[in-house]
């Protein structure tokens, strides 16, 4: 029987990553996206996949485009990567952000019942959704704490949550919620925190310039290997049974500790001097200065820093992360150096 998968964001960090997995694994793959123009293109031709992935443009607010891009592939396997990832500035657009990872899903769930009642569905869906949820006495956050979204992202990808979960009770959909802590690559985005970091830190390295501005250092994020969760991604949707797992590394660190570890990997001696807003990050061989703090980052409402339990996934997937926090770092400096160092600084 043939492997067709179809992964809806497939130009995202996410979508390109478990494209090459899934092609490594000898799938038939189609690819949907808003735009296929070449800029947008560029993490699968990095990847060296662009031309063994059957693009298609779709909207997936439009449920008869959707449709069109089901029928032609008719894909044992439907991963929903597609949306906006700009937490913070749902704020701004809040009703575009709970119509996206509401409708979104249901337009899919609602055409799988109608054509496909046997195919297998990801969901990503978000730690955003725990927000100032109270973590189970080890300190960590699992598949069944109760949840207060701080943010409209959080609370659009609670309700497309609790949806799979009605779904595949109701309708009997084999459907996976992967919930998904903060996990990078070489393939973020720049407005990323970890990115962002990375990125300016060889600019710094190579051409020096103004320092980087970050926001509150002392935040906290579990972060862990985008490598690591699409394989996760896969495992999960292959079960007999569709269910709910957390992905993540089960640790927390904080923007300063990864800045510290970015700055070693890119050849700085970080030290940090001052508090508060009067808080930088020099290195300590030369004296350059490397980040400093702005109030302009800090946010008003922001979701504390929590830990992921991936103990679900451990005990029924077989699957944890791999990559450390330093090694994850220290890679996307690397490349981060590298394109620079050959002027291909546009992505």
């Amino acid at each position: 029987m043939s492997k067709v998968a179809l992964v809806l964001g497939v130009q995202g960090q996410d979508g390109a990553l478990l494209s090459k997995h899934l092609l490594d694994e000898g799938y038939e793959l189609f690819g949907g996206a808003r735009n296929l123009d070449v800029f947008n293109c560029w993490r699968l031709k990095s990847l060296g996949i662009i031309e063994k992935v059957q693009l298609r443009k779709y909207d997936i607010l439009d449920k008869e485009s959707l449709r069109k891009i089901m029928t032609e592939c008719t894909p044992s396997e439907i991963y929903m990567l597609a949306g906006n990832s700009k937490t913070y500035s749902s704020f701004y657009g809040p009703d575009g952000a709970i119509s996206e990872a509401v409708h979104g899903v249901t337009n899919i769930f609602d055409l799988c019942v109608d054509l496909m009642p046997h195919v297998r569905i990801f969901i990503a869906s978000s730690s955003e959704m725990f927000g100032e949820a109270t973590p189970n006495p080890d300190g960590l956050i699992n598949e069944e704490v109760a949840c207060f979204p701080m943010n409209p992202y959080g609370l659009g990808k609670l309700c497309a949550f609790h949806l799979a979960r009605q779904y595949r009770s109701f309708h009997n959909l084999h459907i996976v919620n992967g919930i998904l802590f903060n996990h990078e690559s070489t393939y973020r985005a720049k407005h990323f925190l970890t990115r962002k970091i990375t990125y300016n830190l060889a600019r710094l390295k190579v051409e020096g310039g103004e320092p980087l501005t970050l926001g509150n250092l002392n935040m906290e994020r579990d972060w862990s290997s985008a490598s690591d969760v699409v394989k996760g991604m896969h495992q999960s949707i292959l079960k007999k049974e569709g269910n709910d797992y957390i992905f993540a590394s089960g640790k927390t660190i904080s923007v300063r500790s990864f800045l510290a570890l970015a700055a070693i990997a890119a050849g700085f001696d970080p030290i940090f001097t001052g508090s508060g807003l009067e808080e930088k990050c020099h290195c300590k061989k030369t004296n350059q200065l490397l980040a400093e703090v702005s109030m302009k980052h800090f946010r008003e409402i922001d979701t504390p820093g929590m830990a992921g339990d991936f103990t679900k996934a451990r005990e029924l997937l077989g699957w944890a992360p791999t990559k450390s926090v330093e090694v994850i770092a220290s890679e996307m400096v690397a490349e981060d150096l590298q394109r620079w160092s050959l002027g291909e600084i546009s992505h």
